[in-house]
């Protein structure tokens, strides 16, 4: 039986609870706003599976030969849905149109949340292009992709590094019509900072008096891809309300990329460096700049690593511009697909003893944390050191 005594060592994927033939598992949340397994031991069976499918207690080895790729979709169009370089839409659209479906994340206006959802049709898949900075319900989501794929049909999944190593442990075998794909995740952030995040920002949403329309949470459209916006859309009544800001200008997206909030597991991620067993790795190609300028227009640039044979086969899709690249030049900005981000222990402590508090705004305390947002001297100083070992590697 799966019991949680460690939390840094449970990512949340829900593998444990979709697998447990006698349903006695739950994923419930905690203080912090994150999702555990809680098992029922009365009803437990003893059958192991649980632990079997965990990611954590099982991991997987790195990734014998990763192919890094500087990626973009040929379609402007496609390119602007996503939030890169628009891989995906591109692998997504082609999937459906062979009569195939495609799982992914979806943005829940509804609970306010990202929820796992599975789309067959060409029209259902833009709800699903586009990063989502929470971590997404899984529900019952690898119980339909085992059905789909034995109805003999094509099934992309994409998710986090952990959601990958997830499904593929409770698949248990590899499926020639599966393509699993993992996104480039620098960790899953407190769905509570993001509840409080919302009601402190738009108006009413706490007494119901409002309700969200609309969330990106990487818009191109007002200032390009380097500087992406977080743009919210809501309805007072009848009375519209927008919201967008720059990432740095934030304060959800600001706590985010400091650590401030991330759960415990991401810290000490189990699924990097392909170790989830996906067949590509996608994620934003920061630096692509110094490396290739050429490609760069600011409507963004993928860094798609490939794992597997069937994601080399991938990126040769049609609609898609690819240049291999060196290992150590993709990851010169992008060390997220091998290193764990760092824990700011005492100020994540202080983050979460203040939000259970109730009293201060959750903007205030992100800002009161970060004083000095964003360590501008730092954050300039760690960019010169990477664009010094780009250009090394150019000559």
């Amino acid at each position: 039986m799966i019991e949680i005594a460690d939390k840094e060592k449970c990512c949340g994927c829900g593998a444990c609870a979709q697998a447990c033939p006698a349903r006695c598992i739950a994923m419930r949340e905690d203080g912090e706003g994150f999702v555990y397994p809680e098992a029922d031991a009365g009803r437990c069976i003893g059958c192991g599976l649980c632990e079997r499918v965990c990611p954590a207690l099982n991991q997987g080895e790195p990734s014998r030969s990763p192919a890094p790729f500087a990626v973009r979709a040929t379609s402007d169009g496609l390119r602007m849905q996503g939030s890169s370089g628009g891989v995906f839409p591109v692998l997504a659209s082609r999937v459906v149109m062979g009569g195939g479906c495609v799982f992914g994340a979806a943005y829940d206006c509804t609970a306010n949340a990202a929820r796992h959802v599975c789309a067959g049709e060409l029209g259902s898949l833009p709800r699903l292009f586009g990063s989502k900075y929470l971590q997404s319900v899984a529900g019952e989501c690898f119980a339909e992709v085992r059905a789909k794929l034995g109805e003999g049909r094509e099934v992309l999944f994409c998710g986090t590094p952990c959601q990958a190593a997830g499904l593929r442990r409770y698949l248990g075998r590899a499926h020639a019509n599966l393509l699993l794909v993992e996104v480039m995740c620098h960790g899953v952030p407190s769905q509570q900072a993001w509840r409080r995040y919302l009601a402190g920002l738009v108006p009413g949403l706490g007494s119901g008096a409002a309700r969200v329309t609309g969330v990106s949470f990487r818009s191109k459209r007002e200032h390009g891809w380097k500087d992406y916006c977080v743009s919210i859309s809501a309805l007072r009544g009848n009375a519209p309300f927008a919201y967008s800001a720059k990432f740095q200008d934030d304060a959800f997206m600001q706590g985010f990329l400091s650590n401030l909030y991330l759960r415990p597991s991401c810290h000490h991620c189990p699924a990097r460096s392909g170790k989830s067993g996906s067949d590509l790795t996608l994620g934003d190609f920061w630096g692509i700049w110094q490396l290739h300028p050429e490609l760069d227009d600011d409507k963004g640039v993928s860094l798609a690593i490939a794992h597997t044979p069937k994601g080399l086969r991938a990126l040769r899709s049609p609609g898609l511009d690819c240049l291999e690249v060196g290992m150590e030049g993709a990851l010169a900005l992008n060390p997220v697909y091998s290193a764990s981000v760092g824990e700011p222990a005492r100020k994540r402590r202080e983050f979460f003893r203040r939000l259970e508090g109730g009293a201060e705004a959750m903007g205030d305390i992100v800002r009161d944390l970060l004083t000095a947002w964003p360590d501008a001297w730092k954050l300039r100083y760690k960019a010169r050191l990477a664009a010094m070992r780009i250009k090394a590697l150019m000559r």
